[in-house]
């Protein structure tokens, strides 16, 4: 059994010759022609046949009056039950609501027509897309549908199997203004998968013809702009290279096998499986490679990423820059932070932020301002200096690493451990401080400083590990060992003065006695009992001699030497100025005299005779 289902209006055209047309009407509308498309359905298929139908106007949904005459199209092409007829009413269409009715039959058949219900409303409305005659009024024209069906209805289709779209290979487009704004062509990948082709936005946009399952979201570019794609010479249009690529939007992007470009402008991500969020002018060249935003940063080599920032580099594989401007990660695993022109060239180097830094050495780290690790070329290791750790404060001049596994750090405020004041000092220390040179936690320290002594009120402890046996304190100058302190960690508290070739010079015991295995040289007051173990002390020499003097000592010496003869020479300027007073006074006293005996002469001249 045959059944027709359901018709679908798609568009109505226009002539403005071909087809006989009445004379204007008094209300100022011509006749006009359309195009009728539908679709069919014969016992649940769709049919290629041939097949009659008449076409019947009212100006009523049911029963009213017919409206012009009958119109005939006999032995119709319907192909998967599409099908596609011109009717002319030869009237005059105005405001008024109108209902078409349709009869089929097969076309084969002259028996009666089947006539199909309910019948669809013709009404004019602005919202259809139909060209008018030049000479009509700009009118529009619609066709509805009541019943549910595989159609596709202006006021929306309910019931499942409804779609809109094509039954082959043949793309499916979209336009606004004439211009393409959408393209869906079929597709499939490899493996026989459906992958069909989504391009959308700008007609300008592209898809390779070889690729499937891309995507191209939006946006459009200026084909006459020749900055773009690989090598910075193709069209500035949003493109997908190939299969699986995707371009969200922005303008002139382009991706590539599996890469995706989320938006901006001028954005390449040429390499497979290659993200860019954003941004302007950035490229990625390899696998997995990533760029968050910014601009003109480049992701150069395998899972390199760059988070944003201007004119960063990655260029090594699992390089990463966080940011910042004309930074690069050219290291194995190498990472920039941040910051200013820094280069992290060592693998596995870091560099934290700051300008101008280098971590060069593998395994090394930079930060501050000018710190420099130095790299292979510099140090003539493959390695750089490896394990080094440069910080710089922000004094204009580089700060170079010496050597491998190396911390250096330029304070010119100083170093605080423990406390936030350095207080002038390069270093200030808060707290102990336990030194060992060795690995192995056995053995004793080499130093302690600020260790506690027992008393609470003591300052400036500098003690031996006195929990291990054996933990001397040597003092050493110019690395010749002065004096050892040998600490015997007897329970008397004991301790051994000896000298750098083991040589005792002096125990002092528990209870405070001293024993001198040698001889005692004193110079000064002895207060209370000395002995020497084994015989009597020897008498002070009177003199001390430069053998028995240290080179202290002599200087000391040599000091008050200084000091006596300036004395002196105080002593012998004011003994001459004495002398110069005394033979002054001398003078006076023979210029007094001589007046003594001028006036003696002149008392004897005077005296009379007896």
């Amino acid at each position: 059994m045959k059944k027709i289902i359901h018709f679908l209006c798609l568009s109505m055209l226009f002539y403005s010759g071909g087809m006989q047309a009445a004379p204007p009407s008094d209300k100022g509308f011509d006749p006009i022609p359309f195009t009728y498309q539908g679709q069919l359905t014969d016992n649940n298929s769709l049919p290629t046949n041939t097949y009659d139908f008449e076409f019947l106007l009212f100006n009523a949904a049911s029963a009213g009056v017919q409206v012009g005459s009958t119109l005939t199209k006999q032995d119709v092409p319907v192909t998967d039950g599409i099908f596609q007829v011109e009717l002319d009413f030869n009237i005059f269409f105005d405001d008024s609501d109108y209902w078409l009715e349709v009869h089929v039959r097969p076309g084969n058949s002259t028996g009666p027509y089947t006539t199909l219900s309910p019948r669809q409303s013709l009404t004019f409305a602005p919202k259809a897309i139909f060209a008018i005659n030049a000479t009509a009024a700009d009118v529009a024209f619609s066709a509805d549908i009541a019943s549910a069906g595989p159609f596709w209805y202006l006021n929306g289709n309910t019931g499942p199997g409804n779609f809109l779209g094509t039954r082959d290979t043949n793309a499916l487009e979209f336009r606004t203004n004439n211009k393409r704004v959408g393209l869906i062509s079929d597709a499939t990948d490899n493996q026989s998968n459906h992958s069909p082709n989504v391009l959308l936005g700008s007609e300008n946009n592209i898809i390779d013809p070889a690729a499937h399952g891309a995507t191209i979201s939006g946006g459009g570019g200026d084909p006459g702009s020749t900055f773009c794609g690989n090598g910075g010479n193709q069209q500035c249009v949003n493109t997908v290279l190939d299969d699986f690529g995707t371009v969200s939007g922005g303008w002139g992007n382009y991706a590539d096998l599996y890469s995706f470009v989320g938006g901006g402008q001028a954005n390449l991500a040429s390499g497979n499986y290659a993200t860019i969020g954003g941004g302007q002018g950035n490229k990625t060249a390899d696998l997995y490679a990533a760029i968050g935003g910014g601009i003109s940063n480049f992701a150069s080599s395998l899972y390199t990423s760059i988070v944003g920032g201007y004119a960063n580099t990655a260029s090594a594989e699992y390089a990463t820059v966080c940011g910042g401007d004309m930074n690069v990660a050219s290291g194995y695993m190498s990472t920039v932070a941040g910051g200013s022109q820094n280069l992290g060239s060592g693998a596995v180097s870091t560099v934290a932020g700051g300008y101008k830094n280098q971590a060069g050495g593998d395994f090394s780290l930079a930060a501050g301002r000018q710190a420099l690790v130095r790299d292979a070329a510099a140090t003539g290791d493959a390695d750089g200096d490896e394990g080094t750790f440069v910080w710089a404060d922000s004094t204009q001049a580089d700060f170079i690493s010496t050597g491998p596994n190396q911390f250096l750090v330029r304070a010119s405020g100083g170093v605080g451990l423990g406390t936030n004041n350095p207080n002038g000092h390069q270093l200030n220390v808060l707290g102990s401080t336990f030194l060992r040179n060795s690995t192995d936690t056995s053995t004793a320290a080499d130093l302690v400083l600020g260790g506690s002594s027992g008393n609470a009120t003591d300052d400036g402890v500098l003690t031996t590990d006195l929990s291990i046996a054996g933990s001397d304190l040597i003092i050493r100058s110019n690395d010749a060992v002065v004096v050892v302190l040998d600490n015997d960690t007897t329970s008397d508290g004991s301790f051994t003065v000896r000298d750098g070739s083991g040589t005792d010079l002096f125990k002092v015991a528990g209870n405070g006695d001293v024993t001198i295995p040698g001889n005692l040289t004193v110079n000064g007051t002895i207060t209370g009992t000395v002995a020497k173990k084994g015989g009597a002390l020897p008498a002070p020499e009177e003199q001390p001699t430069t053998e028995n003097l240290s080179h202290h000592q002599i200087q000391q010496l040599q000091q008050r030497v200084a000091v006596l003869e300036a004395d002196k020479q105080a002593q012998q300027q004011q003994l001459m100025q004495l002398q110069q007073a005394l033979q002054a006074l001398q003078a006076s006293q023979q210029q007094l005299l001589t007046r003594l005996r001028t006036a003696e002469g002149d008392v004897h001249t005077q005296k009379p005779a007896q």
